[in-house]
């Protein structure tokens, strides 16, 4: 992701004709704008302050702690892009010389020009894709290093449930994801909405070691694997596979004492707390079962999420 530095500009001109307007204008006109403004804002080298900067965003029951912070214009919330990403589970692209931002999920691609009111949103249905544009309220920003959305269109437009919460003065956005919680090792895993009714198959890695001075010639860990609900015997599809290996078993796989698999690599990091590395087998879909493409983009969005 490419984020650049907006260079704060003054111009003298327009800052003293600012400065002439505002003078031109009496006690009873200022408050008439303020009356009829939601949140006034008023822009100055590139900054915006606010009267109330109370504007809070959580999703999935989770509060986003947020360096830049998210307000209104015309009624609407607008939110750090970046800062949200995960937590919306999306990818985030941005072209710095067009001025082109794309929001991609699996199903879902949400294009927005900083420059323009218009949004184009193409989703895929079934393998066809279907493209359309809509007229946004109120346009995208750049404010310092972050860019600013509409947050109820984006989080509506991928499918999510958006509310308002006047009393917390918070936008509340609820996911289609489903994740998978595991308390015994302490990891969560964001599945989409297809997913829903996986199933759990619990197994084991084996490893052996490669001095065999070891008291022991090998080592064992948990193997769980999320398998999709569409699965039969007759026509299996991918799983995600997912090891679990304590701190001193993954240093030893890393430091190429201990070898797991087949496989001439060992297997990739997905995430680790403070007692276990979670990782994804070598070569997990060398048989390029049905949906093995799925999997590999849901990988791509970093599902897994320790838990401390």
């Amino acid at each position: 992701m490419i984020k650049s530095k907006i260079k704060n500009i003054i111009v003298l001109g327009i800052c003293f004709a600012a400065l002439a307007s505002t003078a031109s204008l009496g006690a009873e006109d200022i408050k008439t704008i303020k009356e009829k403004s939601i949140v006034p804002i008023t822009y100055h080298e590139n900054q915006i302050t606010k009267e109330d900067k109370n504007v809070a965003i959580q999703i999935d029951d989770q509060w986003i702690k947020l360096k830049a912070e998210p307000f209104i214009e015309k009624g609407h919330t607008l939110m750090p892009i970046f800062e949200v990403a995960d937590a919306l589970d999306v990818e985030v692209e941005w072209d710095d010389k067009k001025g082109i931002l794309k929001i991609n999920t699996l199903n879902t691609t949400i294009e927005l020009d900083i420059n323009k009111d218009i949004a184009k949103i193409i989703k895929n249905t079934e393998g066809t894709p279907e493209e359309g544009t809509i007229r946004l309220d109120v346009k995208p920003k750049i404010v310092d290093d972050d860019i600013f959305v509409p947050g109820r269109f984006i989080a509506e437009t991928l499918g999510d449930d958006v509310d308002w919460d006047n009393s917390l003065r918070a936008m509340i956005i609820r996911t289609k994801s489903i994740v998978y919680i595991n308390s015994k090792y302490n990891f969560e895993f964001k599945l989409p909405e297809s997913w829903k009714g996986y199933t759990i198959v619990n197994d084991e890695w084996l490893g052996n070691y490669m001095n065999q001075s070891q008291d022991d010639d090998h080592e064992i860990g948990p193997m769980i694997s999320i398998r999709y609900p569409q699965w039969t015997a007759e026509n299996p599809r991918q799983d995600i596979p997912i090891m679990v290996f304590t701190i001193d078993q993954w240093n030893l796989v890393q430091n190429e004492k201990l070898g797991v698999g087949a496989a001439p690599i060992p297997p990739k990091e997905l995430g680790r707390n403070n007692k276990y590395v979670f990782a994804l087998p070598a070569r997990y879909n060398f048989s390029f079962l049905l949906g093995y493409e799925e999997v590999e983009d849901i990988l791509e969005n970093e599902p897994l999420k320790p838990i401390e």
